[in-house]
């Protein structure tokens, strides 16, 4: 049996963390109205430079929700776009910031991932996006941005698989067997991301027309179909 003591302390203890956890829900509950308030500004009175101040204060407020502070970032990159290119800059630093700081926020996160990819030159079509990327080093070249917008495969000037991380601009091959030059191992031509974005597919020209999948995890290419004609149109795993 508890003591009084003991059941005291334990109830001082329940009322403090209550105490907390409303407190940490009033400063929440005002950050939801002030992104209200932020939405009026922005599609009400068309004032997006009002909105953009108020939506930089709802990011930077103590206590505010993880969501609502994703929600005024990605807007506030939006509203930077409205503005036009002279302001394309500060849109892509609010998605980079949602997509570095808030990837828990899943619905949020792929659409600052997308809106990155179409700020890269990316068009979406039916759920996914497609680019046909051209001089990404040297050389033309043709890929696919992944399914979350994330990155895009293309063929690097030594004729290897490689990718481009659309937030930070880093390029990563993803083979190495690839070559330009005559009796060289081969090298790859049209590729396009998994859906999971896990893995490559690509066509492979040496001495059959192949088709391969490399992951992203460091694993090595695998052979699907060997001695294939034509390009890779469809990932052919779920």
């Amino acid at each position: 049996m508890k003591t009084p003591k003991l059941v005291l302390l334990t109830g001082l203890l329940c009322i403090i963390l209550s105490a907390g956890d409303s407190a940490n829900q009033a400063k929440d509950d005002r950050a939801e109205v002030a992104l209200q308030a932020a939405i009026k500004t922005e599609t009400v009175d068309g004032d997006l430079r009002g909105a953009i101040e108020q939506y930089k204060k709802i990011a930077a407020l103590p206590g505010a929700g993880r969501a609502t502070v994703a929600t005024a970032l990605l807007r506030m990159g939006q509203c930077h776009e409205k503005l036009g290119q002279a302001d394309t800059q500060e849109a892509r630093k609010a998605y980079e910031q949602v997509v570095r700081e808030y990837a828990d926020q899943a619905a949020v996160a792929a659409e600052a991932r997308a809106k990155l990819a179409a700020l890269t030159g990316a068009s979406g079509a039916s759920g996914s996006l497609t680019l046909t990327v051209q001089r990404v080093q040297k050389g033309d070249v043709s890929g696919k941005v992944s399914f979350d917008g994330r990155f895009v495969s293309f063929t690097d000037e030594t004729g290897n698989i490689a990718i481009r991380d659309l937030v930070t601009g880093q390029d990563r091959r993803l083979t190495d067997k690839g070559g330009v030059s005559f009796g060289s191992g081969g090298f790859a031509e049209e590729s396009v991301p998994s859906p999971d974005g896990k893995s490559v597919a690509y066509a492979w020209w040496g001495a059959t027309y192949d088709l391969r999948v490399v992951g992203l995890d460091g694993s090595k290419p695998r052979v699907l179909r060997a001695g294939g004609n034509g390009v890779v149109r469809q990932f052919p795993l779920a």
